[in-house]
């Protein structure tokens, strides 16, 4: 994986809270605050997300100092910003080598994502992960599952030579209805026949009616009578509240998918 540094970062929605303006201490009442203290919880070391810089966030950002070995002053200049941060910059990274199709690469770049545990903070569909996944958009209104799948897309577009086969969208009825004007929806009824052999990295939808999907992800393997995914916005398996990016074994049932070429 090659290193980005922050100016390379080609997501300008994202790119902006990962580069501090200021030196931010105690005393302090910005939207940065609110980001030191997500990454605060993102890396265990829990303070109220309400974005005063007050003495349990001080003594939480020296916790965090004392475990990178870094001056624990409980000042959060750019130094221990880029620790808190590095997660995300990493994750934003293109994969170095060669893929052969645009489902092969993106399903790499999903696998990528979750490799650094993307979760929701500071409550339902908020965080940094989700803003990355919603182009700076969060709240309890935003479900991010197809956010996560159109990020991927538009990431895998960006740095491999395919061009991506949908635009994207953050809603999964869109998504459908993208794949079936270019003809790459694959019915459950179409697949269960045999009619076509779909490759690892194709996506798959969640039917509630033949015009209505509620949940979307990548098939990671399919298998006989399951197939595994790589997924966003769903349940933490630890039993917290938090939604994730995470890997799920799903059945075939209610299930369409969108081959990606």
């Amino acid at each position: 994986m090659s290193q980005l540094t922050i100016n390379d970062i080609p997501f300008k929605w994202i790119k902006k809270e990962l580069k501090l303006p200021k030196t931010i201490k105690k005393g302090s009442k910005s939207v940065y605050v609110k980001y030191i203290q997500e990454w605060l919880d993102y890396h265990d070391f829990k303070t109220p997300i309400d974005q005063k810089f007050g003495i349990a966030t001080k003594t939480q950002v020296k916790k965090f100092q004392r475990h990178y070995e870094l001056i624990p002053n409980g000042v959060v200049d750019l130094e221990t910003y880029h620790l808190l941060t590095q997660p995300m910059l990493e994750a934003l990274s293109p994969i170095e080598g060669q893929f052969h199709s645009f489902s092969q690469a993106s399903l790499a770049y999903a696998k990528q994502q979750m490799h650094y545990s993307p979760k929701e903070i500071g409550g339902e569909n908020r965080g940094p992960w989700v803003r990355l996944y919603m182009r700076g958009e969060e709240g309890s209104n935003k479900p991010w599952c197809a956010g996560f799948v159109t990020f991927i897309l538009k990431k895998t577009a960006h740095y491999t030579p395919f061009k991506s086969p949908i635009r994207g969208s953050r809603s999964c009825d869109t998504l459908a209805a993208q794949a079936k004007e270019k003809k790459l929806f694959i019915s459950e009824q179409k697949y269960k026949k045999g009619e076509i052999d779909l490759p690892s990295g194709t996506l798959f939808l969640t039917r509630n009616t033949s015009t209505d999907w509620t949940h979307v992800g990548f098939v990671r393997q399919f298998k006989n009578q399951t197939f595994e995914t790589i997924e966003g916005n769903e349940t933490n398996n630890n039993g917290s509240q938090n939604d994730v990016v995470c890997s799920r074994e799903r059945a075939y049932r209610k299930r369409d998918f969108i081959v990606l070429r």
